[in-house]
C-alpha cells in the first residue's frame, strides 16, 4: 500500500541496484593483541553471525567469538568503572 503510494507520487523511484552488509559473518576466538577501545555486540542476522566487534586503533573492527573466554573477560574490563575512570583521567 505504502510502496503503490510512494509510486503514484513521486513518479520515478530509485531502486539500489546491490545491498550491501557491513557485519561479521566469520569470527576468531584468538586473543585481539590490539588496543580495545570499545566493542559492539552484533546478534545472528543472516548473512551475519553472533558476534563480538571490538573496535582497534591499529587495525580498526575485529569479529570475535562471543563465547570465547577473553572476549568474556574484555567485555566485563571494558564495562568496569576502574575502565571509565582511567579515559576520564
Amino acid at each position: 500500500m505504502v510502496f503503490a503510494f510512494i509510486t503514484v507520487v513521486g513518479g520515478n523511484y530509485l531502486r539500489p541496484s546491490s545491498v550491501t552488509t557491513s557485519c561479521c559473518r566469520s569470527v576468531s576466538s584468538k586473543k585481539v593483541p590490539f588496543t580495545i577501545t570499545h566493542y559492539r555486540i552484533q546478534k545472528a542476522l543472516k548473512p551475519c553471525i553472533a558476534a563480538v566487534i571490538f573496535y582497534t586503533k591499529e587495525k580498526g573492527a575485529i569479529c570475535a567469538h562471543p563465547k570465547a573466554y577473553w572476549v568474556r573477560k574484555k567485555i566485563r574490563e571494558i564495562n568496569s568503572p576502574a575502565h571509565h575512570a582511567k579515559k576520564i583521567k
